[in-house]
């Protein structure tokens, strides 16, 4: 009878081996799944990071460019800004100009009726 029951232990252990074999070795199998997506992972990341780091160029490509325009736009207002300033003096001095011309040219109508 303790020899059957031994022999039935004995079963039971060699069962409980098997199972803990077969545990052990789908364990190992899933952790090697999961290095191998972490590593597809890691590799994305790095994907999605370069090309985050090229867009951060681009961008400030951009926003250089965007500045050095803003520049030459301030510079053509005040160089448009001056031409006006000075069209509307020349402008001015022109009127003042022809009204001068007006007058010296009744003036010598005037001398001019009065010599004859």
């Amino acid at each position: 009878m303790v020899a059957d029951e031994v022999r039935a232990l004995n079963l039971r252990c060699a069962e409980a081996a098997r199972n803990t074999a077969a545990l052990i070795n789908e364990t190992v199998t899933r952790v090697a799944s999961g290095v191998s997506t972490s590593r597809d992972v890691d590799v994305q990341l790095r994907d999605v990071s370069a090309r985050i780091d090229k867009a951060n160029v681009v961008l400030e490509t951009i926003n250089e460019s965007t500045i050095q325009q803003q520049l030459g736009i301030d510079a053509m207002r005040q160089t448009v800004n001056g031409l006006n300033r000075a069209v509307q003096a020349s402008s001015a001095h022109a009127e003042e100009s022809a009204s001068s011309a007006q007058e010296l040219s009744a003036r010598a109508k005037a001398r001019r009726s009065q010599i004859e």
